[in-house]
C-alpha cells in the first residue's frame, strides 16, 4: 500500500515518466478482453491529458522489480442527487501473473484513499457484461452490481452530430 512497508509490487501515484508503460497495460487489458482493435489512444494522449496543467485523470502505478504490473487509472465525478464527489475507475489493470494475489483490491483500495483525500463519498465504475470474472472480483470486494442503470454514449459520428445540433 502507499507509504507502507508491503512484500510484493509497491504501488505509487503515476507519474508522467510512467505514460508508456500505462499504455502499454492498457493495451494489455484490450488483448485480454479482445478488445484490442478499440484502443486508438497513445502514450502521447496519456502524458497530455493526465499531466498537463490541468489533468484529466490521476492514475496509481504498481510496480514489481522496476517492472510495472498494475494499473488504476481514474478520475473525480460528482452526484448531484447525492451532493458528494466520487471517483469514478475507469480502468483497473493486473497484468495476468499477478492476478490472484491481492493487487487488485490493494489498487482499488488506494484508489478509494485517494478519493477520500480529495472528499470522495463513493467509487463507481462500469465492467462489461460478458467480463464474468470481473464481475465476481468486485462483488466479492463488496461493490454492487446496478441492475438499473445502463450506459449511453455517443462517439466518432454521432458525437459529432450532437456538437453540430444546437
Amino acid at each position: 500500500m502507499v507509504g507502507k512497508a508491503q512484500t510484493g509490487p509497491v504501488i505509487r501515484a503515476a507519474t508522467a515518466d510512467d505514460v508508456a508503460d500505462m499504455h502499454a497495460l492498457i493495451v494489455q487489458l484490450a488483448v485480454d478482453t479482445g478488445m484490442q482493435h478499440r484502443v486508438t489512444s497513445t502514450a502521447d494522449d496519456l502524458l497530455r491529458a493526465g499531466f498537463g496543467e490541468e489533468p484529466e485523470f490521476a492514475a496509481l502505478l504498481a510496480t514489481d522489480a522496476g517492472r510495472s504490473v498494475g494499473l488504476s487509472l481514474f478520475y473525480y465525478e460528482y452526484s448531484t442527487w447525492r451532493g458528494v464527489a466520487g471517483v469514478y475507475l475507469q480502468d483497473l489493470i493486473v497484468l495476468q501473473e499477478y492476478r490472484g494475489g491481492g493487487l487488485a483490491r490493494r489498487l482499488v483500495q488506494e484508489t478509494v484513499r485517494a478519493g477520500k483525500q480529495r472528499g470522495a463519498d463513493y467509487l463507481r465504475l462500469s465492467v462489461d457484461a460478458d467480463n464474468q470474472k470481473a464481475i465476481g472480483f468486485y462483488r466479492a470486494i463488496g461493490l454492487d452490481i446496478s441492475a438499473d442503470e445502463q450506459i449511453c454514449y455517443a462517439r466518432d459520428a454521432a458525437f459529432e452530430r450532437l456538437a453540430g445540433e444546437s
